[in-house]
């Protein structure tokens, strides 16, 4: 029996590793902290080594702090840079953190910090599927064509966009300049993606104790060299925003947005998956595998609005809601609708009649965004929150972007090997009438009978069918030698 076999490659994503830790700090302040209104960080890699299981990450933690001072509001940006060592199981990875959680405490003169990261091992997996293939006429394969998505390669981009937005008042005490960037769409070229997408700033400033919020959105196209990309290629991208540094000139504020872009290619590939196999000489014992394959679709950006309701401070005048974000709990696809559950952290500005002090508080708003998908599950789940906006009747307005890549199950059961077994011995007649079953193929009968499937009579076959109780001929010469 002449069996060859060959190996099929799938690449898929994967977490490598994951990791979390504590970078501390201290940021001093020139005068007397009477209050702490806004502590914000960013997270970012620098580079990274891995060696065997170890990988050795250097990166930086961009912290911006507000207080407010006897003499008004001071904002100060700080960089903490870091190292550490996490354990990962592959070295074609890449890494990504995210500030997870910000813990500070409140000094005369300074703030001490403490940032808890939290980092992933991103990279792609490789599965191996047997396809077999056979010489020998004795042996009937029946084979099913899959299409499935592989992954080509990844790549990575840092850069920056820089911007000036002006301010209408000229005593502006600016309490945060925040960026996010939001992709609108990528496209594949050979050995390179290009991303089309914008990046958009938020100012927030006080001006005669009130509250003021100022946006500018530049839109930018940015290249990244991704090597066996070819055009028409299916692409997932996603652009971290690495780090916001900023100078007042009066009323001008001149911006530097720092960016970290990471970009996956993926090629549709035909296997040809042996789904069956026997041997007319009854001589043939095989072994069957099924592996679950989980297939990426789409990349895929939606607005997604809502409204929200919030409890307000008692006698508490509400200038602003400003710093928000949002952390997933919980998804679900029903009817072709993506539910995503989170809650929008933010920080609500205010202040009293009878004291024109200004204060700041913690707000969780718990959001249910609602969105249509083609796809039964989904992956890389986000929720960029755009603006939020307090109406007359304390709700809030909420706008947002959720970001997903649709999946599709694909199932795959294949002939993994066959072997040669002991010869058993039949007695065959010249003709022999089977009755079909339902749906069956000539390969059905002929494997039910032993047969070569050109044995088979096909003048009831419609379709590639049996409808179910005809009377097939198969026809076997005595003493046939296969």
């Amino acid at each position: 029996m002449d069996i060859e076999t060959k190996q099929a490659n799938l690449k898929i994503k994967k977490v490598f590793g994951t990791d979390e830790f504590a970078v501390n700090g201290k940021i001093d302040i020139d005068g007397n902290i009477k209050k702490i209104l806004y502590v914000n960080a960013i997270s970012s890699v620098q580079n990274f080594e891995t060696l065997d299981t170890n990988c050795n990450i250097s990166g930086r933690i961009q912290v911006s702090v507000a207080c407010l001072l006897d003499g008004g509001i001071k904002n100060v940006v700080s960089d903490f840079p870091y190292t550490t060592n996490m354990q990962v199981l592959s070295q074609d990875i890449s890494i990504f953190t995210q500030a997870k959680d910000i813990k500070f405490e409140q000094n005369q003169n300074s703030i001490d910090i403490s940032v808890l990261v939290n980092a992933e091992a991103i990279g792609f997996e490789n599965q191996e599927i047997t396809e077999i293939e056979s010489q020998d006429e004795a042996v009937v394969l029946k084979t099913e064509d899959i299409a499935v998505n592989t992954a080509v390669n990844a790549g990575e981009s840092k850069f920056t966009q820089s911007l000036t937005i002006e301010l209408d008042k000229q005593d502006a005490q600016i309490l945060y300049v925040n960026a996010s960037s939001n992709i609108d769409k990528t496209e594949s070229f050979v050995d390179q993606i290009t991303i089309s997408a914008n990046c958009e700033v938020k100012i927030g400033y006080i001006s005669d104790n009130i509250f003021y919020e100022v946006s500018k959105i530049v839109e930018y196209n940015q290249e990244i060299s991704c090597l066996n990309a070819l055009p028409n290629m299916k692409t997932t991208a996603s652009v971290n925003v690495a780090g916001v540094n900023y100078v007042q000139d009066s009323q001008n504020v001149n911006i530097v947005v720092s960016l970290n872009a990471y970009v996956s290619c993926y090629k549709q590939e035909i296997l040809n998956i042996t789904k069956d196999a026997y041997s007319i000489e009854n001589n043939l014992q095989i072994n069957y595998e099924c592996k679950n394959y989980i297939d990426f679709v789409e990349q895929k950006h939606m607005n997604a609005n809502a409204l929200a309701k919030i409890d307000g401070i008692n006698d508490a005048v509400i200038l602003g809601l400003f710093n928000y974000k949002a952390k997933i709990a919980k998804t679900e696809i029903q009817n072709g609708i993506l539910t995503v559950d989170c809650i929008v952290f933010t920080k609500e500005l205010y202040k009293f009649a009878e004291n024109e002090e200004l204060n700041t508080c913690d707000v969780n708003i718990p959001l249910v965004l609602k969105t249509p998908t083609n796809a039964k599950s989904v992956d890389d789940v986000l929720v960029d929150i755009n603006k939020l906006t307090i109406n007359k009747n304390n709700e809030v307005e909420i706008e947002s972007i959720v970001s997903f890549v649709e999946q599709k199950e694909t199932y795959i059961e294949f002939v993994d090997s066959m072997k040669e077994t002991e010869r058993k011995e039949e007695e065959q007649s010249a003709i022999t009438v089977y009755i079909a079953k339902p749906n069956q193929t000539i390969f059905d009968v002929a494997k039910a009978l032993n047969v070569l499937p050109d044995s088979v009579d096909t003048a009831e076959l419609i379709d590639g069918k049996f409808n179910g109780g005809e009377k097939i001929f198969v026809y076997n010469p005595i003493n046939a030698e296969f």
